[in-house]
C-alpha cells in the first residue's frame, strides 16, 4: 500500500500545486501517492500575527486541517503557499507530525530566466519527506545537516539563492548515506529516493536549465563523388562528416528522409518497390534497363553483319591461289589459329574485323552478366519490400530485412551523432498511427538531383496491385 503525500494549499497557488504534483507523479514507483485536498472552510490559515504568518501559525492551521479531513498519522501534509514568511524561512518540518510548508515564491530567479519553478519545488518536497522520513525529530535532522554548503542534499541552505548547487547535483554524499543506512538499513528505500531526487534533476537540467543549447538537428545532403572511375553516392551531414551505409541502406534511408514528413507505414512499403528499384540499381551501377542493353547489343550485332557482307581473299599456298571468304569468315580463322599468316593477321581490315567480334563478346557477356545483377536487385528489393514477384503478379511477403536494414541503419547514425547528442532526430522511429520515419524538423537536400529524376522515371510505371495475406 502507498504512503500518502496530501498536497495542500489556498486557492490562489491551487494551479502551482496542480503543476507540482505533476512533477511528482512522474516518479516512478507507487511507494507515495499524491493527493491534493482543499480546506472546506476559508481561510486556510487562522492569522494570529495579523497579515504575515510565522512558523507555528501553518503548523496550526495544518493540525486542524489533519482534524477535520481525518487523515492518517502516517499521512505526510505539504503545504504550499506564496504567503511571505518572515525570518528568511522558505521550508518547515513538524516532525512528530509529518507536517510540511514550503515556499512558492522566487524560485525562477535560480534559473535560466523563463523557466518554470515546478521542479525546484517539487525537488524540496521531495528532499523534505525524506528527511522527516528519515529522522525522528528537528534536533537529530539539524545535527546531520551540513552548515556549510558542499552540494549535498543535506545542505541546510538558510538562503533559497543558496540551493540551486544542491539541486544541480542532486548528491547524497558518503557520510549522509552512511547516516541515513544508519537509521534505516534497507538500501532499496534509499535508492528510491535518490532516484526520485535525480529524476527531477534531470527534468530540470535536459528539459529546462540547458534548453538554449539543447541539440538541434543539421542539414543533411545527399552528395556525389568520382571514385575509381565510378560515381559513388553518400550522406553528409553539414559540419560534422560523412555517413557510412553502403547501397541498400543507403537506399533505405534515402527513402525515409524523402518522406520525413508523411512517414512510412512498414507493411505498406511494398508501394515504394519501383522507387527503391531504381535507387538501388543506380548505387550498384547496374541502371541499364533491359531495352538499354538489347540496343547496345544490336548496334553492335550490326557492324558484325557487314563483316558478313565484306570480301576478302584468305593467302594461297602454291600453285592455289586464296579462296574468298567474307571477312567475319577471316576474322574468325585468324582468331582461332586456323590462319597463322602474319601479313594477313596484320591487314587493316582483319584486324578492324577481328575487334569488332570482340567488342560483340565482351558486351555479350556484360549484357549477360547486368542481366543476373539486375535479377538479383529485383529478388533483393522485392524482399526488402516484403514482396515476391510472380508470373508478373506483385505477392505479399513477410520478413524482418527491412527491419534488419533499418537496426544497422540505427547503430550507424549513433556512431556518428551520438557524441552530438543528434541522432533522436535522425533514427528511424515510430511516430505515430502506425507510420515510421525521421523526425520532420531536419533538413534534407538531394544535391545530386538523383530523387527527382528517379520519381519523374517511375510515373511512368504501370502502378502496383499489391495481392494480401488473406490475414490483412
Amino acid at each position: 500500500m502507498s504512503n500518502r503525500i496530501i498536497l495542500t494549499s489556498e486557492e490562489r497557488d491551487h494551479a502551482k500545486l496542480q503543476e507540482v504534483r505533476e512533477v511528482l507523479k512522474s516518479i516512478p514507483g507507487n511507494f507515495f501517492s499524491y493527493e491534493p485536498k482543499k480546506k472546506l472552510d476559508k481561510p486556510f490559515i487562522n492569522w494570529t500575527h495579523g497579515d504575515v504568518p510565522v512558523k507555528n501559525d501553518f503548523f496550526d492551521s495544518m493540525n486542524e486541517f489533519r482534524d477535520q479531513d481525518k487523515l492518517d498519522s502516517s499521512d505526510y501534509l505539504i503545504f504550499l503557499t506564496s504567503r511571505r514568511i518572515p525570518g528568511g524561512f522558505f521550508n518547515g518540518i513538524q516532525f512528530e507530525k509529518k507536517n510540511i510548508f514550503l515556499d512558492l515564491e522566487n524560485w525562477e530567479r535560480l534559473y535560466l530566466k523563463g523557466s518554470p519553478d515546478r521542479y525546484p519545488i517539487a525537488f524540496h518536497v521531495w528532499i523534505s519527506v525524506l528527511i522527516n522520513h528519515y529522522f525522528e525529530n528537528e534536533a537529530i535532522a539539524e545535527a546531520a545537516l551540513h552548515r556549510i554548503d558542499k552540494g549535498c542534499i543535506l545542505d541546510f541552505n538558510k538562503f533559497k539563492e543558496k540551493v540551486d548547487l544542491k539541486i544541480l547535483t542532486a548528491r547524497i554524499c558518503p557520510d549522509c548515506i552512511t547516516t541515513l543506512l544508519q537509521l534505516n538499513s534497507d538500501p532499496n528505500l534509499l535508492s528510491y529516493f535518490r532516484f526520485g531526487i535525480e529524476r527531477i534533476r534531470q527534468d530540470i537540467v535536459n528539459g529546462e536549465y540547458y534548453k538554449k543549447i539543447a541539440p538541434q538537428p543539421v542539414p543533411v545532403y545527399l552528395r556525389e563523388a568520382v571514385q575509381k572511375r565510378r560515381i559513388k553516392y553518400q550522406l553528409e551531414f553539414e559540419g560534422i562528416g560523412f555517413l557510412e551505409l553502403d547501397a541498400i541502406h543507403l537506399t533505405v534511408y534515402l527513402n525515409f528522409l524523402r518522406k520525413k514528413k508523411e512517414g512510412i507505414r512498414l507493411h505498406r512499403i511494398g508501394f515504394d518497390y519501383y522507387f527503391l528499384l531504381e535507387l538501388y540499381k543506380t548505387f550498384t551501377n547496374s541502371s541499364n534497363s533491359e531495352e538499354e542493353d538489347e540496343e547496345i547489343v544490336q548496334d553492335s550485332l550490326k557492324e558484325v553483319e557487314k563483316l558478313k557482307k565484306q570480301k576478302i581473299v584468305l593467302p594461297g599456298v602454291a600453285p592455289k591461289e586464296g579462296k574468298e571468304v567474307t571477312l567475319y569468315e577471316a576474322a574468325l580463322k585468324v582468331m582461332n589459329k586456323e590462319l597463322v599468316d602474319y601479313k594477313f593477321k596484320n591487314h587493316p581490315k582483319v584486324k578492324a574485323a577481328i575487334e569488332e567480334i570482340k567488342q560483340l563478346e565482351i558486351i555479350q557477356r556484360e549484357v549477360e552478366k547486368a542481366e543476373k545483377k539486375n535479377k538479383k536487385n529485383e529478388k533483393t528489393i522485392s524482399r526488402l519490400s516484403k514482396l515476391r514477384i510472380e508470373n508478373g503478379e506483385f505477392k505479399e511477403f513477410k520478413n524482418n530485412a527491412l527491419n534488419e536494414r533499418i537496426h544497422t541503419i540505427q547503430d550507424e547514425l549513433a556512431k556518428l551523432l551520438g557524441t552530438f547528442g543528434l541522432h533522436e532526430f535522425y533514427v528511424i522511429e515510430d511516430r505515430g498511427r502506425e507510420k515510421f520515419g525521421v523526425s520532420p524538423d531536419i533538413k534534407f537536400e538531394d544535391a545530386t538531383g538523383l530523387i527527382k529524376s528517379i520519381a519523374s522515371r517511375i510515373e511512368k510505371f504501370d502502378p502496383i496491385n499489391i495481392i494480401w495475406n488473406i490475414e490483412n
